[in-house]
């Protein structure tokens, strides 16, 4: 379903016109909510940036939510780079070189981690790069909100009544309609429960959703 053919949804669903103008507000919250929840294979994208020389860290994607699991999460300069914490750097400093040389191309070795500056995500490493470097991101994404009346994503496609029935537990809360936000919610709680063990067969088939 797209926007516009959830909008209709929630106006026979709820059958409040004074709410009209809230609708795609309340759609686009559950989409976020439930991407919040549960990171669903549609939500696997890949981002190409650029470190720049003289930078220890670069901006991760506004849209960021999680790096992908397993080795490769990031590359740079078409190599995978180990991605850990601060503390696992310090106890393998001589490892990795003690970080003598800085810069990808020169060194032995390198390494990175993630870090939240200002709520921001990026990647971080000891030393500055020495060179301008491409980095591709392999990481999970919220989806980007829906806007015009024919965009949809993934989970429009595939889990409507996921999206129509958190969106309807929210709108039914707004006018404090407990009885049917209730319904509402149960109602999620088991779509949620099939999207998720559907998309975790996915997930085990080793197949990927790139949107």
């Amino acid at each position: 379903m797209n926007l516009g053919q959830l909008t209709r949804a929630l106006e026979i669903g709820v059958m409040r016109k004074d709410l009209a103008a809230e609708y795609q507000n309340y759609i686009n919250t559950a989409l976020r909510e439930i991407q919040a929840q549960y990171t669903f294979t549609c939500m696997a994208h890949q981002e190409n940036l650029t470190w720049r020389a003289g930078n220890v860290w670069v901006a991760l994607p506004y849209d960021f939510k999680e790096l992908q699991k397993g080795r490769g999460q990031i590359e740079v300069c078409g190599r995978p780079v180990d991605v850990t914490n601060r503390a696992m750097l310090k106890r393998l400093g001589l490892r990795y070189g003690r970080w003598r040389t800085p810069g990808l191309t020169r060194a032995p070795a390198f390494a990175c981690w993630l870090e939240f500056q200002n709520g921001e995500p990026v990647v971080r490493t000891q030393h500055p790069m020495g060179e301008d470097a491409p980095v591709t991101v392999f990481y999970y994404r919220y989806l980007p909100p829906l806007a015009k009346a024919t965009d949809e994503n993934a989970l429009t496609r595939e889990f409507p009544l996921l999206v129509l029935n958190r969106a309807k537990a929210g709108l039914f809360a707004l006018i404090n309609d407990d009885e049917r936000a209730g319904v509402a919610l149960q109602l999620f709680e088991k779509d949620f429960r099939h999207a998720q063990h559907t998309d975790e067969l996915r997930r085990i088939g080793g197949v990927r959703t790139q949107t």
